[in-house]
């Protein structure tokens, strides 16, 4: 029994390591990846609003300014952008995030003057004409020239001796035989020439002596250092006393240096005004605020610009479909209720779309129907639902018989008339038909899509994706056989791809006229039926 359960907890133990492993590499596999979309216009009464569409152009706050961002100045005012524009993919959308590249600031950020510099002038810049002068020499005056250097060293060594008043001797000066080269190499790297010695005991003694003035206007603000014990160093003065304590032991006076006297005066300003430490909370003003729509009417309330969250704010978009991307329309209005708002300038704002990549196209279901070709057709022993003419000869009509739905689909050239019988489930009253290519849609009920291929003679079901028209999303689909997602929005159908984009169902007007001629609907059916289907009827005089 022991040697059982040991094989019994091994081999568990096996499965549930295996689970982990294969749960690890699927959500590998279906890793979130992220695209951005960006509005294509953007309008209002900001100055230049055109500047904050499109892709971003600098992505440094500090390159931020007047000359590539719309800007506000000042008083009520709003910005709108829209027709955000990006790679549309066929994956599943996780979330969608507003975000802004812009600064906040209550200085103006006017555009950079770029002032051009010829080469000329930059020589100048680089070289004093004074210098060129010196280096410009000529044979005929090598002895003025020379008499000049001289001058000018004797100059500068005047002033170096000025400076160093501490120096007591001066070596005298020798015949200088130096070049006017030479003498331009001492002038330009004069700053980078070592101290001698008596310039080093000179700073020494400088400090020494800044050491002792400030010891004596400790000794003068009537402050005393005593020593109490070796662990503390008390400081008192006519106001009051004050303790500091210290784990390392206490120095002399005569061992205190100027940076440890300069902190401890820096500690007494300190703790002798406690009221300086004191600090209220900050306040939080609304400057702007987010809004967004999808039809331009009802506007949602995001939240707001403020003086503490401008600089990483982001919002999360509430849509989940891909073509709902392009109908999102973003608003920021300043806050009428405060007169004293900073500067913005807004060079750009985008929607982050984070998604995880689609594997594979929708599940359809390929079946066989039951057709017939029939050779008389009695349009009144059928009740029409719904008429769709796809092209110039071919037209479509869902009709109901004795509780039997049939798709027809008739070639009026040839007079060719196809059947196809449906169970009762598998068309959805008042469901529209759609066209595309070669396939015919229609819905189902339990939320059911069909498409009929009229050249394969094949019908495929699928499940139609859950979706809210009521804030504008729409059901995206893919079928093999198809080089279109099929969209559908809860009154028509639409098709889109990479060639051509979103696209509308075919239909042809033309082929309704005919087929309408050709089997005399005015007839056969009534005014307020031929109405119903979408057909032109005269009025009554």
């Amino acid at each position: 029994m022991t040697n059982l359960n040991l094989k019994k907890i091994s081999y568990t133990l096996i499965f549930l390591t295996l689970l982990i492993l294969l749960l690890y590499f699927y959500k590998k596999e279906a890793k979130t990846e992220v695209i951005f979309f960006y509005p294509k216009n953007c309008l209002g009464s900001f100055i230049n609003p055109e500047k904050a569409q499109g892709e971003p152009e600098v992505n440094n706050p500090d390159l931020i300014n007047e000359s590539n961002s719309a800007v506000y100045l000042g008083g009520f005012k709003e910005i709108y952008c829209g027709n955000f524009q990006g790679p549309v993919n066929e994956g599943e959308i996780q979330n969608i995030t507003l975000k802004f590249n812009m600064v906040l600031t209550d200085e103006r950020k006017e555009a950079p003057i770029i002032e051009t510099t010829s080469p000329k002038s930059l020589i100048e810049k680089i070289i004093p004409s004074r210098t060129i002068e010196i280096i410009n020499t000529s044979t005929d005056n090598t002895q003025t020239d020379t008499n000049e250097i001289q001058k000018a060293t004797e100059e500068i060594n005047t002033d170096k001796t000025e400076t160093n008043k501490e120096t007591t001797t001066t070596p005298e000066n020798s015949p200088t035989t130096e070049t006017p080269q030479s003498f331009f190499y001492k002038l330009v790297f004069a700053q980078e020439t070592q101290p001698t010695a008596n310039e080093t005991q000179n700073a020494a003694n400088s400090t020494q002596t800044a050491a002792d003035e400030t010891r004596t206007n400790v000794n003068d603000n009537n402050s005393e250092l005593m020593r109490t014990d070796g662990n503390e160093v008390r400081t008192s003065s006519q106001e009051g006393s004050y303790e500091f304590a210290s784990n390392s032991p206490t120095a002399t006076s005569d061992e205190i240096q100027p940076s440890t006297m300069s902190s401890t005066t820096s500690t007494e300003t300190t703790t002798s005004n406690p009221e300086t430490l004191t600090t209220s909370a900050p306040q939080i003003f609304n400057y702007f605020d987010i809004f967004y729509t999808l039809d331009g009417e009802t506007w949602q309330y995001l939240g707001s610009i403020t003086n503490h969250n401008w600089q990483n704010i982001t919002f999360s978009i509430p849509v989940n479909d891909w073509l709902t991307i392009s109908k999102i329309q973003i608003k920021i209005q300043s806050n009428p209720s405060l007169d004293n708002i900073p500067y913005l300038y807004l060079e750009s704002m985008s929607l982050e779309v984070d998604f995880i990549e689609k594997q594979e196209n929708d599940d359809f279901e390929e079946i066989t129907p039951k057709l017939e070709e029939i050779n008389n057709l009695k349009l009144s022993e059928f009740d029409i639902l719904k008429i769709h003419g796809i092209n110039d000869d071919l037209v479509s009509f869902m009709a109901v018989k004795e509780d039997k739905n049939y798709l027809f689909l008739i070639e009026l050239d040839k007079n060719k008339i196809l059947r196809l019988e449906l169970k009762p489930s598998d068309y959805l009253s008042n469901s529209p038909l759609g066209a595309k290519n070669n396939f015919i849609f229609w819905l189902g009920e339990d939320n059911k899509i069909f498409a009929f291929d009229y050249n394969t003679l094949k019908l495929f079901i699928g499940n139609l994706k859950n979706f809210d028209p009521s804030r504008g999303e729409r059901a995206v689909m893919k079928i093999n056989n198809l080089d279109f997602e099929i969209i559908f929005d809860g009154t028509n159908f639409y098709f889109r791809n990479n060639q051509f984009g979103e696209i509308f169902s075919d239909e042809n007007s033309l082929a309704l006229e005919k087929f309408r001629k050709n089997f005399k609907l005015d007839n056969v059916l009534t005014k307020e039926k031929l109405s119903e289907l979408g057909l032109p009827v005269e009025e009554n005089e």
